[in-house]
């Protein structure tokens, strides 16, 4: 394949105040083996240095974008996504990185497999975490309903797809509602226009960046309750897909909303470790999954802060 003759990848990357992030985010970038790419940085009016930044990146591959969002983050995606001439799209993040062969390994899986829409990757943390962050030791199909049940089975700065899907599907949803999951929102919408077309493969690809503002948004337990009610805004506005959906969110809807009610009690010690064992209401899966990440980040914590 030649440089004439590979597909343009467009590259969007969303950014506020990630200055000190995003040099290595965009030198990830250039340091791809493959080199028919451009990326589209989109930015949200950052106050801090992100123009001396991107002053120092004199790649004419590089197109930079001012934007107000209005704190949607769906919205700086979707102007990225506009300004995109490639035949395939990718999504970064302004404080994760990408492997050199990142692009290079994912077109190889779209020339195999004609029928993929999308190909995700496993990823990693840092400055330090671990190599297997989706827990996944095999590459595997994602279906509707397989996502519908692992809301963290797509990882965005890991995303490669093809730009059929926005022909299609459209783009991600600025609904303020929808705020940390309209991206799990875009990919059922995938899956409901062409099911089974989303490969994630078990390589990290990816490096997912831990920093005191990630850390403390996931650690916040109005967020996690926040969550739920964004779930539930998503499964009623995909509820008539299919009848094995339905099914699914009545079985497990009351769990789930049971589990972050008692993960927030417990994060914020009104409950106790016996407490949460005695409870009926949730699996035994659910608690110690509500233990085990109350270790971790504790752990992130004390590194971090």
């Amino acid at each position: 394949m030649t440089e004439n003759t590979a597909p343009l990848v467009s590259v969007v990357i969303p950014t506020y105040n990630h200055a000190r992030f995003l040099d290595s985010a965009l030198q990830s970038v250039l340091d791809q083996t493959y080199t028919h790419w451009e990326a589209i940085i989109i930015d949200n009016h950052s106050t801090d240095n992100t123009d001396e930044v991107m002053a120092s990146f004199t790649d004419s591959r590089f197109t930079y974008i001012k934007i107000h969002n209005n704190g949607v983050i769906a919205a700086s995606r979707n102007a990225g996504i506009r300004a995109a001439k490639g035949e395939f799209i990718a999504f970064l993040d302004s404080d994760d990185i990408w492997l050199p062969r990142k692009l290079e390994i994912q077109l190889k899986y779209f020339e195999s497999n004609k029928e993929l829409l999308l190909v995700g990757t496993n990823c990693s943390t840092f400055p330090c975490g671990i190599s297997n962050e989706l827990f996944i030791f095999k590459n595997h199909i994602l279906s509707f309903e397989k996502l519908l049940k692992n809301t963290k089975g797509i990882i965005t700065s890991s995303v490669l797809m093809k730009r059929e899907v926005v022909d299609y599907v459209g783009f991600f949803d600025e609904d303020k509602r929808l705020i940390a999951v309209e991206d799990f929102d875009y990919w059922l919408r995938l899956l409901k226009y062409k099911n089974n077309s989303i490969l994630v493969i078990k390589q990290s690809l990816v490096k997912y960046r831990l920093h005191s503002q990630n850390i403390s948004s996931q650690l916040n337990s109005k967020n996690n309750l926040s969550a739920y009610d964004k779930l539930l805004i998503i499964y009623e506005k995909h509820r008539n897909h299919t009848v094995r959906y339905i099914i699914f969110i009545t079985e497990n809807i009351e769990n789930l909303k049971a589990t972050l009610y008692l993960k927030e009690l417990y994060f914020r010690k009104k409950i106790t470790i016996k407490f949460l064992f005695q409870n009926e209401e949730i699996s035994l899966k659910s608690k110690c999954t509500i233990v085990a990440k109350d270790i971790v980040w504790k752990f992130l914590r004390f590194i971090h802060f």
